[in-house]
């Protein structure tokens, strides 16, 4: 689902109303002109009086059609916003399945609060990203986290390549699937189109209209009514870093966009919101301009036993994985280990592999910025190789025919 028609209906408004204004001027033309001629019965001049009047209402009418379904108002939004919600979960569905390396398995993330000084949000201590049927644990999942947060402001944080975003969508899917008629629409918005002149109710009114297809009233009073959920995604890159590659101290985007969150209000409470951003850039930002009313958790790598597990799972040939597995089980605190403790080059990894390749080259390799070019200078190719959604490899020719690329 692209959208509801936002610019579309927009363009055919435009057009019904060339279309109308020119039959009404036509038609008043028409009758003007013959009663200049004259001659007319008192009649026929009635039936020309009537003329343009008779299609101002034809046009009136025609209008009243296209308006959409009448209720309260409160009533309206709610069924825009069951709209909304499905609309997400196609899109973001997408995304999800592109980062998951267009497979479907997913790695469960741990993530642990963390203190913050001054006023902070009253959040469980830990969590992961989901909770198997009949699993055990008392953590909840990363949708039952963010409802049991008050007030419902979090702070996703993590190294770069720790799944950030990952978790964000998985919250946004799990929260539009799963939410009463009254629930807010989780949105997800990339913070580095955030133009922070305009306030975030206008920013969402803007992603609504231009991202989604939404029409411009719609959007507004979705926004208006609270039943859109901000989940603003890489405050990190607001603001370029400074010369030595640590993040901007000042970083004057990343602070204004703050400013705005914390002014950020439904009703008497500060509005709910998520946000993301790499811990070193939100922990620079802290001393400046801290988001209250928050809870921050920091996402922790990945450890050994669900990284192998991850990697099982997405293995098409177990005995071409099996020594590269066999070492990380060994060794779960060496160089190839440690490198392997992010989705990010989990995923890398399990792509790159997936259907040709000796996995083992990566126990060549001794140090993580090593291992990231040779994983890197293979995944755009092994990205691109199409699977047509079976999940058999490739014909051996087609095998051979790549190879080159991407070993």
């Amino acid at each position: 689902m692209v959208g509801i028609g936002g610019r579309r209906e927009r363009e055919r408004r435009r057009a019904g109303v060339v279309v109308g204004g020119v039959l009404l001027l036509a038609s008043a033309g028409y009758a003007v002109s013959q009663l200049v001629r004259g001659g007319l019965e008192p009649a026929d001049t009635a039936g020309l009086l009537g003329l343009p009047i008779g299609v101002a209402g034809l046009v009136a009418a025609v209008a009243a059609l296209r308006r959409p379904a009448q209720g309260t108002d409160a009533e309206l939004v709610r069924q825009w916003a069951a709209t909304l919600a499905v609309q997400v979960q196609q899109t973001e569905g997408k995304v999800r399945h592109q980062l998951l390396g267009r497979d479907t398995r997913r790695i469960d993330l741990r993530y642990t609060l963390r203190a913050l000084p001054g006023r902070a949000a009253e959040a469980p201590g830990a969590g992961r990203t989901f909770r198997d049927p009949g699993g055990t644990g008392a953590d909840p999942d990363i949708a039952g986290f963010f409802r049991a947060t008050r007030p419902r402001r979090l702070v996703i944080a993590g190294a770069p390549g720790s799944g950030k975003t990952v978790l964000a969508l998985e919250l946004v899917l799990a929260l539009a699937a799963d939410r009463t008629d009254t629930d807010p629409v989780p949105v997800r918005i990339p913070m580095a189109q955030w133009d922070t002149a305009h306030t975030l109710p206008e920013l969402l009114e803007e992603h609504l209209t231009q991202a989604l297809d939404w029409p411009a009233e719609m959007a507004r009073r979705l926004v208006s009514h609270g039943m859109v959920l901000p989940v603003l995604d890489g405050l990190d890159e607001m603001d370029p870093p400074l010369a030595d590659g640590s993040p901007d101290p000042d970083a004057p985007r990343a602070q204004a966009a703050v400013q705005h969150l914390n002014a950020y209000q439904q009703g008497l409470e500060a509005g709910s919101l998520v946000l993301t951003s790499r811990v070193a850039n939100y922990d620079a930002l802290l001393a400046h301009e801290p988001l209250v009313d928050a809870a921050l958790v920091v996402i922790s790598p990945v450890a050994s036993e669900p990284a192998l597990t991850y990697l099982r799972d997405r293995c098409r040939d177990p005995a071409r994985w099996q020594p590269l597995l066999d070492h990380l089980e060994a060794h779960p605190s060496c160089v190839h280990a440690r490198t392997l403790s992010t989705p990010w080059r989990l995923g890398l990894t399990a792509t790159v592999y997936r259907y040709h390749g000796d996995p083992a080259d990566l126990l060549t390799l001794y140090d993580t910025d090593a291992l990231d070019r040779h994983l890197l200078a293979r995944y755009i190719p092994a990205a691109v190789e199409p699977t047509a959604g079976d999940p058999v490899p490739p014909p051996t020719g087609r095998r051979r025919s790549t190879a080159g690329c991407i070993t």
